[in-house]
């Protein structure tokens, strides 16, 4: 069911498809549709969120965040997103985008609320998560929307150094100091 609703948002916007288009496509009546999907709504529901689980289950893991760290994990996820870069094409087009895109930023948010939450930033932490969300949210949404002309990569080195430069832009507490001495040594490598 989901590859044929899939293979119908390649060829029609979202409002144009009904669910006896998606069971048409798939093969299956409309019973089991309703056993899996309340409507069509629910099936891209779930379709998002069981990938937006991958995302967040890579985006998981390291004791503390360092450019290199930070680095790894933004390869992880946007291999993952190439690899299944003709929903994520689909899910930015301009109907769906608002919602997906939303949810990614409170994923983003969630994780950099579990790394850095105990550090002292020149703004409220509030805006520092949404800012950093955004960030690699406008990322992702310029490289899919530009065909994924960039590497992996090459846009996770962009996303590094922005996130990078932010972050290092916003400490004021010493205790972050060891953060900030790992992004430097790895610009002095450079």
């Amino acid at each position: 069911i989901e590859t044929a609703f899939i293979e119908l948002l390649r060829e029609n916007s979202f409002n144009s498809i009904s669910v006896s288009a998606i069971i048409r496509n798939a093969g299956v009546n409309r019973s089991t549709f309703y056993a899996h999907y309340l409507d069509k709504y629910d099936l891209l529901e779930k379709l998002e969120n069981k990938l937006l689980d991958r995302l967040n289950l890579l985006s998981q893991n390291p004791e503390k965040m360092t450019q290199e760290s930070l680095r790894e994990r933004a390869v992880k996820l946007l291999s993952m997103l190439y690899t299944h870069r003709e929903f994520f094409a689909i899910a930015m087009d301009q109907e769906l985008r608002t919602a997906f895109v939303e949810k990614v930023c409170r994923m983003i948010d969630m994780t950099w609320e579990k790394y850095h939450s105990n550090h002292t930033f020149a703004v409220p932490l509030e805006y520092v998560k949404k800012a950093c969300a955004s960030i690699v949210a406008s990322a992702v949404t310029g490289w899919v929307q530009d065909g994924f002309r960039e590497s992996v990569d090459e846009l996770a080195d962009i996303i590094t150094i922005m996130l990078s430069d932010f972050y290092k832009s916003m400490l004021i507490s010493p205790e972050d100091a060891e953060f900030e001495t790992s992004i430097e040594e790895k610009e002095d490598e450079s």
